[in-house]
């Protein structure tokens, strides 16, 4: 139990939890704690770790979460982190997550983690537009990360379908200072449904096809990925919406 308690502290009113976990050791393992033995709380299966995240987070303004892993006297970062970081991320408070994100891009823009996991927590509250403009920045600065690619699809395949649906895109506002801290989010509303103009067609044309083409670069960056026929399929789903909305594109057969 006390590999998995969450640390609290009290500053300026508000209450900090600390977690952590390590999934770093490769051959010489420091013994996961039990009931009757002690050691560390490990995260190679997130389950345990995700627990805690979530029994802090409901008991604190803020969490921090450190996680012991990647490979030793290596800057290179791997995608199980990338991976698990969302799963992390998504068992917090994406809200407060991304306000803490957009401070410390303040301070150095040029960090491609702090690009990425802003993108991916955008994709969360489903604020697709801000995520795409974030992952772009995440592809610039280390265009060799396969999960940045098929995030940036999932964001623009889901503002095409926003249009199609007439659901509003979702906005946030961070207000930090000395005695606020907040953040105030609207939900997706949708519109009264009307007739899609031909500029909207356009639109949902275009970011269909960016989806599809930032889907085929993540299965050619990462052929093994074990969701690849998945992601195969959803490049075959949206090939048919482009018959729906690009017509001239993409002819179909008519009677004689």
């Amino acid at each position: 139990k006390e590999a998995m308690q969450p640390i609290y502290y009290e500053i300026d009113g508000k209450t900090i939890a600390f977690v952590g976990a390590s999934r770093a050791e490769k051959y010489k393992m420091t013994p996961q704690a039990t009931e009757n033995s002690p050691g560390i709380l490990r995260c190679y299966d997130t389950e345990l770790f995700l627990e805690v995240i979530k029994e802090a987070n409901a008991n604190a303004d803020f969490v921090i979460a450190n996680v012991h892993w990647g490979t030793e006297y290596s800057y290179d970062l791997e995608q199980v982190q990338l991976t698990t970081g969302k799963a992390y991320l998504d068992a917090g408070d994406a809200e407060k997550a991304i306000c803490r994100y957009k401070s410390s891009l303040d301070l150095d823009a040029s960090v491609f983690e702090t690009n990425y996991n802003l993108g991916v927590a955008y994709i969360t509250i489903k604020s697709y537009s801000e995520a795409i403009n974030i992952l772009k920045n995440a592809i610039k600065i280390n265009p060799e990360i396969p999960d940045t690619y098929y995030s940036l699809a999932v964001a623009q395949e889901n503002i095409g379908f926003n249009i199609i649906n007439g659901v509003e895109e979702v906005k946030i506002k961070c207000t930090i200072g000395d005695d606020d801290d907040s953040d105030e989010i609207s939900s997706n509303k949708e519109k009264k449904t009307t007739e899609l103009s031909t500029e909207d067609k356009k639109e949902i044309t275009e970011l269909f096809m960016l989806a599809i083409d930032n889907y085929n670069h993540y299965l050619m960056l990462s052929p093994t990925a074990p969701d690849k026929d998945k992601v195969a399929e959803r490049v075959e789903d949206l090939n048919k919406e482009l018959i729906k909305y690009s017509p001239r594109r993409y002819p179909t057969k008519t009677e004689d």
